[in-house]
Formats: structure tokens, sequence, C-alpha cells
């Protein structure tokens, strides 16, 4: 298998996203109202880095499991999971 990233590179893209966002969070004022919601089963992991990197306590979790296009391929039987998003906009 090619490795496309190691744990060092993947932390240093993760440090990268994070310092974008958090210069938008910056621009935008301390008044804006931030959260990050990842889709399940690895964006979920993605925002709760991110979310830890920039200082944003409102994380959440979106399963898509349904609406994958891959679905068929999946199995007969999928594992949906919940969504997660414990804050209103």
């Amino acid at each position: 298998m090619k490795v496309i990233a190691d744990q060092a590179r993947v932390n240093a893209i993760i440090e990268q996203v994070a310092t974008d966002i958090a210069s938008d969070k910056d621009r935008l004022g301390a008044d804006a109202n931030w959260a990050l919601v990842g889709i399940r089963s690895r964006g979920d992991l993605l925002a709760q880095r991110l979310a830890e990197r920039i200082g944003v306590d409102q994380v959440g979790t979106l399963d898509i499991t349904l609406y994958r296009d891959d679905l068929s391929e999946i199995g007969p039987q999928p594992v949906v999971r919940t969504t997660e998003i414990p804050f209103q906009r």
C-alpha cells in the first residue's frame, strides 16, 4: 500500500487547516458562534482534533451511511449510527 502521508505529515496538515480556520475565526470576530461537525467515521475525529486546536467547544457528528454512493458495497445490513449535534445553530 502506498503511504500518502505519515503521522508527522497528517499532524502538519491538521495544524495548517487549524491555522486557516483560526484566521477566519479571528477575522470574523469574537462574537461569531463556531461549531464543527464531522462525518462519521473519521471526519468526526478530524473535527474533534481541529476543535481542540482552535478552541471550539461545539463539536458534532453526522452519520451519512444511508446516503453513501457505495451503499450496495457495504453489505446487506449497513450499520447506521446516530447523528449527534448537541447544540443549536
